[in-house]
């Protein structure tokens, strides 16, 4: 459930009108506009044919980020453009955070995606779908989070040691910066 009230998505209106975003048990996603005259669901699914495990929008509240599964439980990632409905791929394997990380980076041009069964994330165009950078993370084991500089990233990684450390990378350049913690105690 995702209530928005960006200035760029859902125009505020003298009732309060704001836009609301959920998944219905089968995993259909539905937008609803909620005023203070009562909601209006449209029956239509905003991504048709697709059974939705999670989502995300990014900070301007234009773009959905929707993870879906196959029948073989292969996970996709796809961009949705909420105003005109287009959805677009942006690969198979890619993992949206299920925890409360926003792969957008704070300006909401790129997304910062880990992959299914791979030490990788992708880094990729919010706009267009390409892929910007792809970074080998040996012993990721979690969603990376953006700096609010939105140009760095911080990837949680497990050592062989089985201790843990933080990856500083450069999204920009696809460069690892630094790596902080390392040979921490375990968290």
């Amino acid at each position: 459930l995702l209530l928005l009230s960006t200035p760029g998505f859902a125009q505020q209106t003298p009732d309060h009108e704001r836009t609301l975003l959920f998944l219905n048990p089968s995993g259909t996603l539905y937008m609803a506009n909620v005023s203070t005259k009562g909601v209006r669901i449209p029956q239509a699914s905003l991504a048709p044919g697709k059974q939705v495990r999670r989502f995300r929008v990014s900070p301007d509240g234009r773009i959905g980020l929707l993870e879906t599964a196959n029948a073989k439980g292969v996970l996709a990632a796809w961009t949705l453009d909420l105003a005109s409905r287009r959805s677009r791929l942006l690969g198979q394997g890619l993992l949206v955070p299920n925890d409360g990380a926003s792969p957008f980076a704070p300006d909401g041009r790129r997304v910062a995606l880990r992959h299914q069964n791979r030490d990788e994330v992708v880094i990729l165009s919010a706009n267009t779908g390409q892929v910007l950078h792809t970074l080998s993370i040996p012993g990721i084991c979690e969603a990376p989070a953006w700096f609010g500089d939105a140009r760095h990233i911080a990837v949680p990684t497990q050592l062989p040691t089985g201790r843990s450390a933080i990856a500083i990378w450069d999204a920009v350049s696809g460069s690892l910066r630094r790596e902080a913690l390392k040979d921490a105690t375990r968290v």
